[in-house]
């Protein structure tokens, strides 16, 4: 959506490029409220906290895929995963954002 955008306002369509614009970011603000943690914590440090102690998430957005192995079930719970190409279009967007002056 950034992309047709971006090149929408090269060729001077510069409605139909906010469509496509709005629509990003709707899309982005979306991932965000699903995938993300909160972000409004006003000008309080940014802090963190295992949900299960001693295990993390290494990844910017959760619920990219989940499975259940053998190993899993064992205890009952479904390993939810990142996807690696789903945190890498997240950073590209913001770059894109970034890029246009929109951040």
């Amino acid at each position: 959506m950034l992309l047709l955008s971006q090149a929408l306002r090269r060729r001077d369509r510069q409605g139909l490029s906010e469509r496509f614009l709005e629509a990003a970011v709707r899309i982005l603000r979306d991932t965000i409220d699903f995938c993300g943690g909160a972000a409004d914590g006003g000008d309080a440090p940014l802090l963190t906290e295992d949900m299960l102690p001693g295990r993390t998430f290494d990844g910017i957005l959760k619920n990219g895929t989940a499975n259940r192995t053998i190993m899993s079930t064992r205890g009952g719970d479904c390993m939810n995963h990142g996807l690696i190409y789903g945190d890498c279009y997240f950073v590209e967007c913001g770059s894109r954002l970034m890029q246009m002056g929109l951040v």
